[in-house]
């Protein structure tokens, strides 16, 4: 009996980081590139699990599947189950200085922004980038976006104004780095924190906490659903 329910302990594991990689909830923890690493942990369970009647005895070297053992892997599961994945949203924008992003990415100019729009869709990590090298924010004026991200609403930015945000990962959600743009809706009241919007319209400048900014002036501020990847690698 004993032997039973630590072998489907761990099938349970094995399902259960299995169905995370099919349904693609696995991208809202990690980066996409380590997917074949959880792959091959969910292998690694069923092996184990299958031929737990031989490492449930005493191996030569003193190997044993134990109940302490058996509750680290229990743990993770039940957090799992309990706490389903999520998205990073404004909850963790709040403790963090996203105020500071436009000048924290490393430099690589705004022909980058343009070279990353033939390539594929330019993300809020591409002008960020453009806006942290440029000598002048003025430079991006009347320069178009279209720009998809999470709104949010803090607190030092004047009535009319709101972010779009996306958070930057390397490895996993533990790394990630926010990056957003302010967006200048005037009149027109922002979205709720946390809802996914698509944001066309053109660059200006604006002061904003004694610094010059660009800020993106909204033309149309469409609400669409969480992307299958959230995050930005």
């Amino acid at each position: 009996m004993e032997s039973r329910v630590k072998s489907l302990t761990l099938l349970a594991t094995a399902l259960f980081l299995i169905y995370l990689l099919l349904t693609g909830k696995i991208l809202l923890l990690i980066a996409a590139r380590f997917l074949w690493l959880i792959w091959l942990a969910a292998a690694g369970l069923v092996v184990t699990a299958l031929s737990y009647r031989t490492l449930d005895g005493e191996g030569p070297h003193g190997c044993r599947l134990t109940w302490s053992r058996l509750a680290l892997v229990l743990a993770p599961l039940a957090l799992g189950i309990l706490t389903p994945a999520a998205p990073l949203g404004s909850g963790a924008l709040a403790n963090r200085e996203i105020g500071t992003v436009f000048n924290t990415a490393p430099p690589l100019g705004s022909r980058s922004v343009r070279q990353a729009t033939e390539r594929r869709e330019t993300t809020i990590l591409d002008w960020a980038i453009a806006f942290a090298e440029a000598q002048d924010p003025a430079s991006f004026e009347g320069e178009t976006a279209d720009i998809t991200g999470f709104a949010y609403q803090p607190d030092y930015l004047p009535q009319g104004m709101w972010t779009v945000n996306r958070f930057v990962i390397t490895c996993c959600v533990a790394d990630a780095m926010p990056v957003g743009l302010v967006v200048r809706t005037d009149d027109k009241a922002p979205p709720p924190n946390d809802q996914w919007v698509r944001v066309e319209g053109h660059f200006t400048t604006a002061v904003i906490n004694g610094e010059r900014v660009s800020v993106l002036v909204a033309e149309t501020v469409t609400l669409v659903d969480l992307p299958r990847q959230p995050y930005i690698y």
